[in-house]
């Protein structure tokens, strides 16, 4: 009998216990999931608000400095100065002729410098050499001011700028003495990587640093299909005093074949157009920009990215250059990102990451901005507070389980036992046992009853 009345408490006991431990896990389950969830929310429109802070912050610089290069541009376009630099040196361009029967001297010389000079520092760059013909002027007056402005600069490759004049008595010479010393100080204030001027016949007839485009056509010569040429013709096309013309990226083989980008205007003596002025835009600047890492993070960036899906600047985590050759992630997706937004797209590095993006207002280029950041990294803090708020549910589950078993064991257990142990004596025969109760609790008043 004893053992019947152990089992029978014991089977209770567990049932009871049982029960309300099932619906105390069904509770804190459904607690715990739904603060799961809230924390992943609350902890992914933070990264979210933060990289729409950093993208939107990084597009108002991106976009004013593009903006000051087009008012600096037509300020250039205006200068006095300028216009007459254009008008002399166009006519000391023509001026400058080389001496019957020196041409296959100064082409060998000039070969030597291409040889010997350019094409090492090109390969240095990983650039492919194309043969010499595919760099050198065609037209004499072109080979003899790269003689003069070259090969015979002592300054190094990379500080040919810091020739004022060849010094040979000719009148290319005295205005390039003139007008060179102010023109470079120009480009060095306002943070450009050349200036060139152009006459109206596609001529190069003066830039600052002298690089192996000096001198030659760019309706005709070697560096006719390049952005600079572009920019050029633009610029000569049209009769706009006020407009300005950029032209995205593209390779250009006198910057050892480097992605560049140029803007231009055109030059005008009141009415009469005297010739193009242009600046090459300094990617560094573009750079320094976009490269910055507060409020992003281990693994987040922010980038520029063309209407080719191609990088316009420099991946914080690619050694190598990036703009031009790296695709910024899944093409079929982020070629409709022509609108401000978020997302989730595999990266350049197939790696998931939270994309923030817009469309620029830049005149001329079609690009887009993108702050990014690895999901993973987002989810880090997630993950983390999942822990920490299942342990915490595991923890109170078990306490509120072993609370509740002493509840039950007082309230219910033993009176229950009592009575079981009552009706025992009973049954043996003992019809004068009564069973003791004290709890007030109306379901024991049913056994009292």
């Amino acid at each position: 009998m004893k053992e019947d009345l152990r089992k029978f408490r014991a089977d209770l006991g567990f049932k009871l216990v049982g029960s309300a431990v099932l619906i105390g896990f069904a509770l804190a389950g459904g607690i715990t999931a739904l603060s799961i969830d809230s924390g992943v929310r609350a902890l992914t429109d933070q990264a979210s608000d933060a990289l729409v802070a950093v993208r939107r912050s990084r597009q108002r610089n991106i976009e004013d400095f593009f903006h000051l290069k087009h008012l600096q541009m037509l300020s250039y376009a205006r200068l006095g100065t300028t216009v007459a630099a254009a008008e002399e040196f166009g006519f000391a361009f023509l001026m400058r002729r080389q001496k019957r029967g020196t041409e296959e001297r100064l082409d060998e010389q000039l070969g030597g410098f291409y040889e010997s000079q350019f094409k090492p520092v090109l390969e240095q760059a990983g650039d492919d050499w194309h043969g010499i013909k595919a760099y050198m002027p065609t037209t004499d007056t072109a080979k003899l001011l790269q003689f003069d402005y070259l090969v015979n600069n002592p300054h190094p490759l990379s500080d040919k700028d810091q020739l004022d004049t060849a010094d040979r008595g000719t009148q290319y010479d005295r205005v390039h003495a003139r007008y060179h010393p102010a023109l470079r100080g120009l480009v060095a204030d306002f943070d450009f990587y050349d200036l060139f001027i152009f006459d109206l016949s596609g001529n190069l007839v003066y830039s600052v640093f002298k690089e192996i485009d000096f001198a030659t056509n760019f309706l005709t010569g070697p560096h006719k299909n390049t952005g600079l040429a572009t920019a050029y013709r633009r610029a000569l096309e049209s009769n706009d005093t006020d407009a300005t013309y950029l032209v995205d990226f593209s390779h250009y083989a006198p910057s050892y074949d480097s992605p560049q980008s140029f803007i231009a205007a055109s030059l005008f003596r009141g009415t009469r157009k005297v010739g193009v002025i242009a600046l090459q835009i300094p990617v560094s600047r573009i750079n320094a920009i976009m490269a910055g890492t507060d409020g992003l993070g281990a693994t987040g960036e922010t980038f520029l990215m063309g209407d080719d899906q191609r990088l316009r600047t420099q991946s914080r985590f690619d050694g190598d250059v990036s703009i031009l050759k790296q695709t910024a992630g899944e093409s079929d997706v982020i070629q409709t990102l022509d609108y401000e937004g978020m997302m989730r797209i595999a990266d350049y590095r197939n790696v998931e990451a939270l994309w923030s993006f817009a469309p620029l207002t830049i005149k001329d280029l079609d690009w887009r901005i993108v702050a990014k950041i690895d999901s993973d990294e987002i989810m880090a803090p997630a993950r983390d507070l999942r822990r920490r708020i299942v342990l915490f549910a595991t923890v109170l589950l078990l306490f509120a389980a072993g609370l509740g078993y002493k509840l039950l064991s007082r309230l219910v257990l033993k009176p229950v036992r009592s009575l079981a142990l009552g009706a025992g004596r009973i049954s043996s025969g003992d019809f004068a046992h009564r069973v003791k109760v004290t709890s007030q609790d109306a379901g024991v008043n049913v056994v009292r009853a």
